[in-house]
C-alpha cells in the first residue's frame, strides 16, 4: 500500500561523460543524438515488477504502474486462481 511511483528523487545519480568519435560519413563529423538513456530506468522498474508478479501468472503492461493498477492485477490473479497463461498457481 506504500508503493511510490518512482520519480527523479528515487533514481540513482549517474555519471555523465563525453566520448568524441566523429562520423567519417558527414562533412563535420556530426552524428544524430538523443536521450536514449532516459528510458532505461522505467524499463528496469517494470522488469522488476513483472519478476515479482510472475509467480501469480500475471504481468504489468501499462505505465505508470500505480498502486491501484498493481493491486488490481494481484487481486484478479488471486481471485481466478490461475495465471494469464492458464497455469494454476498457489
Amino acid at each position: 500500500m506504500d508503493y511510490l511511483i518512482p520519480s527523479i528523487n528515487e533514481v540513482p545519480a549517474i555519471e555523465k561523460t563525453a566520448v568524441v568519435t566523429p562520423s567519417p560519413f558527414t562533412p563535420l563529423g556530426a552524428k544524430g543524438c538523443g536521450e536514449g538513456a532516459i528510458h532505461t530506468t522505467p524499463a528496469a522498474v517494470m522488469c522488476a515488477l513483472n519478476d515479482a508478479l510472475a509467480p501469480l501468472g500475471t504481468s504489468a503492461r501499462e505505465v505508470p504502474a500505480s498502486p491501484e493498477r498493481l493491486w488490481t492485477l494481484i487481486r484478479d490473479a488471486e481471485s481466478t486462481g490461475e495465471g494469464a497463461d492458464g497455469s494454476a498457481h498457489t
